[in-house]
């Protein structure tokens, strides 16, 4: 009787460990859209006219750019600092690039405020940093296009850009939601 209840026991206990998953359960987010909606759970956003205020009262916050070169060249918001998306989590700690920006590294306690095209790019910015252990940044809601259509009259270019910028109206003709 004895080893029949060990053999149950034995038995149920390799069941029970085969039939579970040794990996822990993930969330797959297979799309895009599905992504930035994750990161926008975790990430706090700034409307662009809180934005100008905290601008105006000359408070103080470090403004990364993440979209492309070419993008940052064809216009940008004043003093941001270009870092695009795909190496954020590699420049924001990088002194050699705060040094030739003019900069010092940014503590983890200092206020980033990070943006894009439309919003979704700095969102997933914003989340990695957040991820990186920064614990104060802001994702600016409507990225580069909210600005640029509130404050067109802040929004600066580069003289000489090392390409040929698209038009404002193919970039707005894209449809993507980057």
């Amino acid at each position: 009787m004895k080893k029949a209840i060990f053999y149950i026991v034995i038995t149920s206990i390799i069941g029970l460990i085969s039939g579970c998953d040794l990996v822990p359960n993930t969330l797959v987010l297979d799309s895009p859209a599905l992504l930035v909606e994750d990161a926008k759970r975790r990430v706090m956003e700034v409307e662009v006219t809180d934005f100008k205020t905290m601008i105006d009262r000359e408070e103080y916050f470090i403004l990364i750019d993440v979209r492309t070169e070419n993008e940052h060249d064809a216009g940008y918001i004043p003093g941001s600092v270009l870092i695009p998306r795909g190496l954020v989590e590699f420049r924001i700690a990088n002194e050699n690039f705060w040094e030739d920006e003019g900069m010092y590294v940014p503590e983890k306690t200092d206020l980033l405020i990070i943006y894009c095209k439309s919003g979704n790019r700095s969102a997933l910015a914003a989340d990695a940093l957040r991820s990186m252990g920064y614990k104060n940044i802001l994702s600016l809601m409507g990225g580069w296009k909210a600005w640029k259509a509130t404050y067109p009259e802040n929004i600066e270019k580069n003289a000489a850009p090392s390409f040929i910028a698209p038009s404002d109206t193919e970039e707005e003709k894209d449809d993507s939601s980057c």
